[in-house]
């Protein structure tokens, strides 16, 4: 069954946490988990001052000194045995070799707490490539890439609940989803074999994944953090999941679907291979077919 689109003509990039693209952001090795508890005193609005940024200003390693930076956690999660405690996912990385790459000593702090909404900033300690220079993280990890994010948590004053987590950086919600999620559509095109799933943790760098493979073709469904994603590919029309905006868009090895089933959380629906694509509607039909995120 055909869905029309109407056009569209957006460029953008994602990010995938398999993949660091980004100067200030690498793979790399050996920085264990962070845990720095922030109490919070009163429920009412605050705000962040030069005060609440970690301190050194700058940290010197070797011939290299490291500036603070204000970074985008790939992912949050709230305690079950305490909903008052939240923890952000932030990238924790040691690059020695490629010090624009990496991000140490990962901080978060809170900027406000209202009844509506939970403000939080992370920052870490990075080297800002020098102007015109062109510096390449973009390499995949053969380690675990558990060992990549710190865990920063926060304990508020009152439950999360449904306020919205606001990443202080970017502006967008933080994406809540639990570990053991995998999206799991009802419908699947005929040919294709479910190969991989990852649940939302570190190790799989905070994207939930079911893979269905058909010869050399492939069907990916993510969920993944608005913090931690960017549209790749040209926009080729837009629609609709169950009453939600969605939007097509074409890369040179995917196309795919995306929209927002719940604040903070961007899910994909792409179809991988090297020429013959599922066409859109199929897509959307999968996209629909896929069990709400309560």
């Amino acid at each position: 069954m055909s869905d029309p689109v109407s056009g569209g003509n957006y460029d953008a990039r994602r990010i995938s946490r398999g993949w660091l693209v980004a100067a200030g952001i690498g793979l790399g090795a050996m920085v264990g988990a962070v845990v720095i508890t922030v109490m919070i005193a009163s429920e009412h609005s605050t705000h962040a001052s030069v005060s609440q940024l970690p301190k050194p200003r700058t940290l010197i390693r070797g011939d290299t000194t490291y500036d603070i930076e204000q970074s985008s956690p790939a992912g949050a999660a709230v305690s079950i045995s305490d909903p008052r405690r939240v923890t952000l996912y932030v990238e924790s990385v040691e690059s020695p070799d490629k010090p624009t790459c990496a991000s140490l000593d990962p901080k978060v702090r809170l900027i406000s707490e209202t009844s509506d909404a939970v403000r939080v900033a992370s920052y870490h300690y990075t080297v800002k490539a020098h102007s015109g220079s062109v510096i390449n993280c973009s390499f995949i990890t053969s380690g675990d890439s558990a060992d990549m994010y710190a865990d920063l948590q926060i304990k508020l004053k009152e439950p999360l609940g449904r306020r919205t987590l606001i990443d202080d950086r970017s502006g967008k919600a933080i994406g809540l989803l639990d570990a053991q999620y995998a999206p799991t559509p009802g419908r699947i095109p005929v040919g294709y074999r479910r190969d991989l799933v990852n649940h939302y943790t570190a190790r799989n760098n905070f994207v939930a994944l079911t893979q269905y493979q058909n010869g050399t073709a492939s069907l990916e469904i993510r969920v993944r953090s608005a913090t931690a994603w960017a549209r790749q590919g040209t926009v080729t029309g837009h629609s609709e999941v169950d009453g939600l905006p969605a939007t097509a868009s074409e890369a040179s090895y995917e196309h795919c679907v995306d929209w927002e089933p719940r604040s903070g959380l961007i899910a994909e629906v792409c179809s991988l291979a090297q020429r013959d694509f599922l066409p859109t509607a199929d897509l959307l039909q999968i996209a629909r077919s896929l069990p709400p995120l309560l």
